[in-house]
């Protein structure tokens, strides 16, 4: 088990076999890979996330 530090974090969701989405407070998205223990930025908003999140499969 690591720690990754995301500043403000408001949910996560697992990504079926792929880490988790992390949303924060700060409007930015986060892939999580649990294979490698490191983050990368999907997306940086002038939104503000709170603590919800839904995975929708289409």
């Amino acid at each position: 088990m690591q720690t990754i530090a995301i500043p403000d974090a408001a949910s996560v969701i697992a990504k079926a076999g792929r880490g988790f989405l992390v949303t924060s407070g700060s409007g930015g998205v986060f892939h999580i890979d649990a294979s490698r223990s490191n983050s990368v930025v999907v997306s940086r908003q002038s939104l503000r996330w709170d603590n919800h999140l839904s995975s929708i499969v289409v």
